[in-house]
């Protein structure tokens, strides 16, 4: 949300200039509703899957929620506070409002599309955006005091990526249509209290903003510059995996301090665990192509 804010200070008009904001920005709300179902006691337990979904989303009633509480979720929640339930993306964070512009980083969220190598998790640079009437349902509204032209996902027929680092002389593109989700919002009462809504429908393009990525995507990369936000010490190695990310200590920027009380030694388990492949893989392929360990070697001496 800080990199988008930037990125309409520098380029968006204030609500107060007569101008209309730039075509190259776009924000995609996302359509809430909460789902009703009739009895499906007596379905006929001898047809198909297929048609027990079909008739279930023929019997299903999306219900919009009031405009004023639409507006809380847009503005007020971030993709923490929608999670799906969905069985292929069970725990996916959705966007309330997906802010998009030529080159903006994302992560795609279900694993619906395995067959066409992307899954929760791949990442990607947004191409282009088709609308159902080629723009003419934009209305800008007030972001952080700036005019974004914002949609409704509703409006969206498709939102063009491409894969992201590009592998090869030419990027892979793909196309993705908004997706409907049941999922749980919560709801922050204060500081400490929650509350959580559930039985929701959420329709959204199924991706996340990934201007800032998690550590698990990381693994495999270097960066010139990397800024960490937080430190997470319930994951092992976590921490050695970021900061091993970044090339040069120069690049690194800490936004908290590193805990240096807590105890950064590899775990014994992993030890172990590392020991057993070494004994079960490793010792046999060496065994058959003759050489020996330096324990070995040492005892024969």
């Amino acid at each position: 949300a800080a990199t988008f804010k930037m990125h309409i200070e520098e380029t968006h008009p204030t609500i107060n200039d007569d101008s209309s904001p730039p075509d190259h920005t776009l924000i995609i709300e996302a359509s809430i509703s909460k789902a009703t179902h009739t009895d499906t006691n007596n379905e006929d337990e001898r047809e198909t899957k297929k048609r027990r979904t079909k008739r279930r989303r023929r019997r299903m009633q999306r219900r919009k929620v009031p405009a004023a509480f639409h507006d809380t979720i847009t503005t007020q929640l971030g993709d923490d506070d929608i999670r799906s339930t969905n069985f292929a993306s069970n725990g996916a964070k959705i966007e309330p409002a997906l802010r998009i512009y030529p080159g903006s980083h994302h992560m795609c969220i279900t694993n619906e599309d395995l067959d066409k190598g992307r899954g929760n998790g791949t990442l990607c640079k947004c191409l282009e955006v088709k609308l159902r009437k080629d723009g003419r349902e934009r209305r800008w509204k007030n972001w952080d005091g700036k005019k974004v032209w914002t949609v409704s996902v509703d409006d969206v027929e498709w939102v063009e990526f491409e894969h992201y680092p590009t592998i090869g002389s030419k990027a892979r593109t793909f196309k993705l249509k908004p997706q409907e989700f049941s999922a749980t919002i919560k709801f922050p009462l204060t500081e400490s209290i929650n509350t959580t809504v559930g039985n929701a429908q959420v329709k959204q393009v199924p991706v996340n903003s990934n201007t800032a990525t998690t550590g698990h995507k990381l693994q495999g990369m270097s960066k010139d510059i990397l800024i960490v936000n937080d430190w997470n010490y319930r994951c092992v190695n976590w921490i050695y995996v970021v900061l091993s990310r970044v090339r040069t200590l120069a690049g690194l920027y800490l936004m908290k301090p590193l805990d240096l009380e807590r105890s950064f030694n590899v775990p014994q388990n992993l030890i172990r665990f590392e020991q057993r492949l070494k004994d079960t893989k490793e010792r046999p392929i060496l065994d058959m192509l003759g050489y020996q360990s330096n324990a070995e070697i040492d005892t024969m001496q």
